[in-house]
């Protein structure tokens, strides 16, 4: 039993780690998107409308990993050798 929950919590902390990744990653993301939207609003109101709502995106779903990540850590935290 042991071994398996050794093996769970490798997992786990293996998920949490990526999911935090790809939360910096859309982070940068929105910076980026952010960026373009400056780039485009005096050319073309209309493109940077949907890169408007490629950025609004973003927001969920980072909050989204944010929660992920967070029920991750709680759950983890309950993985003990008496579990």
């Amino acid at each position: 039993m042991a071994a398996d929950l050794a093996q769970i919590r490798a997992q786990t902390t293996e998920i949490i780690t990526e999911a935090q990744t790809l939360a910096g990653q859309l982070a940068e993301i929105e910076t980026q998107l952010a960026d373009v939207i400056g780039m485009l609003v005096d050319r073309s109101a209309p493109a940077a409308e949907l890169v408007g709502l490629a950025t609004s995106s973003c927001i969920p779903a980072a909050g989204t990993l944010h929660e992920a990540v967070a029920a991750l850590e709680r759950y983890s935290a309950t993985l003990t050798d008496q579990h």
